[in-house]
């Protein structure tokens, strides 16, 4: 029946392998070789009689094997990446294609898509199969993202009804965007000018500034800048008790 070998170069190993012994290799397409484990690479397809002559002190055998040698498929991939997701697109498409993505999961045809779980580097690897012969054709994936999240914030004014002079307050939080996570999966804080915390009391009377800071799965840095003024609406009103000194009285002191 023969044998059908995929690819083009192959080392030919005799059963019976011995220094003492003498090789000859007829590739069936012109070309020999006296090496007891040869290699041949063939230059076109085709159906070839392989013989293999052993020669020694009193022996001389020769045996034909028939070999059908294809070339593997001729074939490759391109990617396209669009933050955790990846496109790819294999030529010919009139073969077999199936997919590993890195291990995080797998599809079949020339062109498919993968969203990928996490950024970072993926090994991704092609199977395809022509019906006769098959290969695999790997490349290295590598999904960034380098755009900062956007935060827009403004200014405030807040009425407060305290004679405090610090009030706790609840700002009015950002909004966030990203080209490529869900805003609720950023990270986000506050940082005040005057060093304190969000949760910290607020001065009244007195503008503060501060920045909201977002941060996405690649540590890419958004931030806004806001104020916000906190005005008591009592704090200069007879409902404050007067602000009162009192002096110490000196007994040697008259009148």
């Amino acid at each position: 029946n023969g044998l059908q070998f995929c690819g083009n170069n192959f080392a030919f190993i005799p059963d019976i392998q011995s220094p003492d012994l003498n090789y000859f290799w007829n590739f069936g397409d012109g070309f020999t070789s006296t090496s007891m484990i040869a290699t041949h690479e063939y230059m076109f397809e085709s159906t070839f009689n392989v013989s293999l002559t052993i020669s020694g002190p009193g022996c001389l055998q020769t045996t034909t094997q028939q070999v059908s040698v294809t070339f593997l498929p001729m074939a490759d991939f391109t990617f396209t990446t669009d933050c955790l997701t990846a496109t790819f697109s294999g030529t010919p498409a009139d073969i077999n294609w199936n997919w590993d993505f890195g291990g995080q999961g797998s599809a079949t045809g020339p062109i498919v898509s993968f969203t990928f779980p996490f950024f970072g580097a993926y090994q991704v690897c092609a199977f395809v199969d022509d019906g006769i012969c098959q290969r695999e054709i790997c490349q290295l994936v590598i999904l960034t993202d380098t755009e900062d999240p956007v935060v827009e914030c403004g200014d405030e004014t807040i009425f407060v009804q305290t004679c405090d002079p610090e009030v706790l307050i609840e700002l009015t939080q950002p909004t966030l965007s990203d080209n490529c996570v869900d805003p609720g999966d950023l990270i986000y804080y506050l940082v005040r000018d005057d060093g304190l915390g969000e949760d910290d009391p607020w001065p009244v009377n007195e503008t503060t500034c501060f920045q909201w800071v977002a941060l996405d799965q690649q540590a890419n840095m958004g931030t806004c800048e806001a104020c916000v003024t906190i005005i008591s609406e009592v704090y200069s009103e007879p409902q404050c008790p007067p602000a009162t000194i009192t002096l110490p009285v000196n007994d040697q002191c008259e009148g």
